[in-house]
C-alpha cells in the first residue's frame, strides 16, 4: 500500500494511494501467510522489518471474522499487538451460523436525509428564538411537542453537550458546530441546541415500533478518521431523533439499564480506540467495522473487580465503573432519565442513598475530575484487555494529537503519565490484595460534586410508559407565543413552598370560580419507580382526582413515597389541599401516615 506523496507517478495527485501486489504460484506457496506493508512512500520501505508483517488467512479471519477483509497496520508491532487482543477479547457481533451477539444489540439509523418519512422543523423557522441558543430541552409550537434532531457534530467522548449547531455563511455547509464553552457547561440547564427539531409523537412512534422504552440513547459518531485526535466517539444523549451522522446502539431491555455504562466505557477507552484505528480506511465508522471490534462481553461486569481488594471482596466491575461513567455523562438535566435508570444499580453508594426518593441532580462539570475519571477508566480497560505495561506506553504514543495538546498545555504528555501511574497502582492492588485507592477526592459520583440547585422550571415530572419503565420528559416552560427572553429559566425553590392559605382580603384579584372538592381516591400502585412516576404525572395534571390520589399516597408503607407525596402537596398552589390532608389525617389508621399528614399541615 503506497501513498503518492513523493510523486512516484508524477501525473497523479499526491493524495492518491495505490497498491503493489505480488502473487506467487504453487511452487512458492505462502505457507506462513502473506507479507504486508502499509503507508509506504517508496519501494525501499518494503525492506523495513519494523513495518513489514505477515498475516495468514486465519489471522484475517480472527481480525475480521464477518467480512474477511484485511486490516491496515502501520507497523509489525501494531499487527502483533492487535492480534493478541483479539485472541483474548471477542468481537462485538460475529455473524453466524451460529450468530454471536452477547450484548443483544442492534444499530439504529433513524433519520435518513433522503427519506420523506420525517418532517423536520428548522430552528430558524420556529415562532420564537432560543435565547442565547439555550432553552428547555424540548419545545412546544402549534400544539406539537418537539425534540431535537441530534447530529454527530454535537457530541464528544462522554459529552452530549460538545457543540450546538449554528447557521453560517458557508454556502455548501451552512450548519456548523459552535463549541459550548466550559463556562456554559458549568450550568446544568445549558443544552446542545440543534438545527432541526422533530415532532415528538413521530419519535415516540418510531421507538415504540422498535421496542426501545428508555428516554436516552447510546450513540456513536459516524464521521471519523484514524488520524483524528480520537477515532471512536461515543456517549449517551437524551431522548431525541438521531441524524444519519449519529448511529444509535440499542441494547435489549434486560441490558439497557445497568450494563450500558460498561459498554460505553469500553467504547471510549484508548485500548478500544487503538484497535479501531487499524480498521478505518476512510472517514466513516460503519456498522460492520464496529461489529468486528473487540468488546468485552456483558458477563464480565458481574465478576469481582480484581483491583478492589482481597479475593473475598464483593465489589463487581460494574459497581466500580458505574459511579465513574455516571459522573462523566450526567452533567445536565436533559439526561435525568438516564440518571434515574442508573440510580437503583448504585446500591448503597452515597449518591443513591442521598437521592433515592428525590430527583438526583447532575454532576458539576469539573475538567480536572473528568480527566482523572477518564484516566482511571482507560487504565482499567488496559488491564481488562490484558495489555502489558510496555504496550500501554506504546499505544499511548500512537495518539500524537493527544500528546501534542498535552505538551502544549502541561509541558509533558500528562495523559500517558497519569494512565500509567493508575495502571501501576491497579496492578499493585491486584498483586497485594489491597484495594485500589482512587485519586479523586471526593470519590466518583459523590453527592458533594453534584449541583445543589433544584431542577429548573422546565423539568417536568417523570411519566410511566407503556412498558412500565420510568421516563422523564423535559419540556420548555416557554410557549410558542412567548417572545425571546434574556433571563434564564427560574429554578424551583430549594425548600418546598407551603400550601397557600385562604385569603380573606384580596380586592384586587378576581373572584375565583367555585372549585370541586377533592375526592377520596385510591393510592398509586406498583413499584416505587411506578409510584414516583404516577405522583409526578398527577402533579402535572392537578385535577381534583389527581390531588386526591396524591393525598392517598400519604398512607403508603414506603417512607420515600410518603415523603414524595408530602413535598408534592406542599408545593401545590391549591387551597383545597389543606382540607383534603386534614380529612385524610382524621380517617387514617396508620401512625406513620398520620405523622406525615400532621407534619404537612404544620408547614
Amino acid at each position: 500500500d503506497f501513498e503518492n506523496r513523493r510523486a512516484i507517478f508524477p501525473g497523479v495527485h499526491r493524495s492518491y494511494k495505490f497498491c503493489l501486489l505480488t502473487l506467487a504460484g504453487a511452487r512458492r506457496p505462502a505457507d506462513q501467510g502473506a507479507q504486508f506493508v502499509f503507508f509506504a512512500l517508496d519501494v525501499t520501505d518494503l525492506r523495513d522489518l519494523e513495518r513489514r508483517f505477515t498475516l495468514s488467512a486465519a489471522d484475517i479471519a480472527l481480525l475480521n471474522p464477518n467480512t474477511r477483509t484485511c486490516p491496515i497496520f502501520r507497523s509489525k508491532r501494531d499487527a502483533e499487538l492487535t492480534k493478541s487482543i483479539y485472541r483474548r477479547v471477542p468481537v462485538l457481533i460475529k455473524e453466524g451460523p451460529p450468530k454471536e451477539n452477547p450484548w443483544n444489540i442492534r444499530f439504529l439509523r433513524m433519520v435518513d436525509p433522503f427519506s420523506s418519512k420525517w418532517d423536520p422543523i428548522d430552528a430558524e423557522m420556529l415562532s420564537f428564538q432560543l435565547p442565547g441558543r439555550r432553552a428547555g430541552y424540548s419545545v412546544e409550537i402549534d400544539e406539537n411537542a418537539l425534540v431535537p434532531l441530534y447530529e454527530g457534530k454535537m457530541i464528544d467522548i462522554c459529552d452530549h453537550r460538545a457543540a450546538r449547531v449554528v447557521l453560517t455563511d458557508n454556502l455548501t455547509r451552512p450548519a456548523q458546530p459552535e463549541e459550548i464553552s466550559l463556562q456554559e457547561k458549568a450550568k446544568s440547564e445549558v443544552f446542545a441546541s440543534p438545527r432541526l427539531w422533530l415532532k415528538k409523537h413521530d419519535v415516540d412512534d418510531f421507538f415504540t415500533d422498535i421496542g426501545w422504552d428508555r428516554k436516552w440513547i447510546l450513540v456513536q459518531k459516524k464521521v471519523t478518521s484514524p488520524t483524528n485526535e480520537r477515532t471512536h466517539i461515543a456517549t449517551i444523549i437524551p431522548y431525541s431523533g438521531t441524524a444519519e451522522s449519529l448511529h444509535g446502539i440499542m441494547l435489549n431491555s434486560a441490558n439497557s439499564v445497568s450494563l450500558a455504562v460498561g459498554l460505553l466505557a469500553s467504547l471510549v477507552a484508548f485500548a478500544f480506540d487503538f484497535v479501531a484505528r487499524q480498521k478505518i480506511g476512510g472517514v466513516n465508522f460503519n456498522y460492520f467495522v464496529l461489529e468486528q471490534l473487540p468488546v468485552l462481553p456483558p458477563a464480565i461486569y458481574a465478576k469481582r473487580c480484581s483491583w478492589s481488594g482481597h479475593a473475598s471482596s464483593t465489589i463487581t466491575l460494574h459497581a466500580w465503573l458505574l459511579p465513574r461513567v455516571l459522573e462523566l455523562t450526567y452533567t445536565a438535566w436533559d439526561l435525568l432519565p438516564f440518571a434515574q435508570d442508573m440510580l437503583p444499580a448504585l446500591g448503597d453508594h452515597p449518591y443513591a442513598t442521598r437521592y433515592t426518593g428525590h430527583v438526583p441532580p447532575p454532576f458539576r462539570w469539573d475538567e480536572e475530575r473528568r480527566f482523572l475519571l477518564r484516566c482511571e477508566l482507560d487504565a482499567a480497560y488496559f488491564h481488562l484487555y490484558g495489555i502489558a505495561r510496555d504496550d500501554v506506553d506504546y499505544i499511548m504514543e500512537t495518539f500524537p494529537i493527544v500528546k501534542r495538546k498535552d505538551v502544549a498545555a502541561h509541558g509533558e504528555y500528562r495523559t500517558k503519565r497519569v494512565i500509567l501511574e493508575v495502571y501501576d497502582a491497579m496492578q499493585q492492588a491486584m498483586d497485594s490484595g489491597e484495594a485500589y485507592q482512587t485519586r479523586l477526592d471526593p470519590p466518583p459520583a459523590d453527592p458533594s460534586v453534584a449541583h445543589t440547585s433544584e431542577p429548573p422550571e422546565w423539568v417536568e415530572a417523570p411519566s410511566t410508559n407503556a412498558s412500565g419503565s420510568t421516563n422523564t420528559r423535559i419540556t420548555s416552560a416557554r410557549s410558542a407565543a412567548t417572545p425571546a427572553m434574556s433571563q434564564p429559566a427560574e429554578s424551583v425553590p430549594a425548600v418546598p413552598a407551603p400550601a397557600p392559605q385562604p385569603s380573606r382580603t384580596q380586592p384586587q384579584s378576581p373572584v375565583p370560580a367555585p372549585q370541586s372538592p377533592i375526592p377520596v381516591m385510591p393510592p398509586p400502585q406498583g413499584s416505587y419507580a411506578e409510584k414516583f412516576s404516577r405522583i409526578m404525572t398527577l402533579k402535572r395534571q392537578a385535577t381534583p382526582e389527581a390531588i386526591g390520589e396524591i393525598v392517598a399516597a400519604l398512607g403508603d408503607e414506603d417512607e420515600n413515597v410518603r415523603w414524595l407525596a408530602s413535598s408534592t402537596l406542599a408545593s401545590m398552589k391549591d387551597e383545597r389541599v389543606v382540607d383534603a390532608v386534614r380529612a385524610f389525617a382524621e380517617r387514617t389508621k396508620s401512625p406513620a401516615a398520620l405523622e406525615t399528614a400532621l407534619k404537612l399541615l404544620c408547614v
